[in-house]
């Protein structure tokens, strides 16, 4: 909404991944940014929509995206969704066996970002659950699915065990 400000068009409808608002607010404060940007759009009449879960939830959504950036093809949904068919949360992909340092590799290139990782017991990755974004609440459904491997963008500390975990 920031940018809306300065600009010279009429603008009645922002379209976007991430939310503005992510946890409930009790009360608007002009004086801190996400407040700003709420007093800014309601004075203005400007609808904001957010498409995170969408996106994450479509079939050729974040996770396939991710899927076949790292050269993996999707076999099933992690988390189906019950009310739309063929939707759901995360990916299961099925791979050509590898080690977990291969696998981390092949993330490191795609995403070229420093990794955090916990070593699992299995020393060869055949199956790899992907949940773009948080997907500490995915981790159960993974382990019950099977994979060796989850791919994920954050995890809260009680979901894993940061004080095994490696960083690059």
């Amino acid at each position: 909404v920031t940018g809306v400000q300065t600009c010279a068009l009429p603008i009645y409808t922002i379209l976007t991944f991430h939310p503005l608002i992510f946890t409930a607010m009790r009360s608007i404060h002009s004086d801190d940014r996400v407040g700003s940007c709420v007093e800014y759009a309601i004075q203005h009449n400007i609808a904001v929509v957010s498409a995170h879960t969408n996106v994450d939830a479509h079939p050729l959504g974040t996770n396939d995206a991710f899927a076949t950036a790292l050269g993996w093809s999707t076999e099933s949904l992690l988390v189906p969704d019950q009310r739309v068919a063929g939707h759901g949360m995360g990916v299961l992909c099925r791979i050509n066996p590898c080690s977990l340092d291969d696998i981390l590799a092949k993330v490191r290139s795609v995403c070229g970002s420093p990794l955090r990782w916990c070593e699992g017991s299995s020393p060869v990755v055949n199956t790899v659950a992907i949940v773009c974004g948080s997907g500490s609440s995915f981790l159960p459904a993974a382990q019950k699915a099977g994979a060796d491997v989850c791919i994920t963008a954050d995890v809260d500390r009680k979901s894993t065990r940061l004080n095994s975990s490696h960083r690059t």
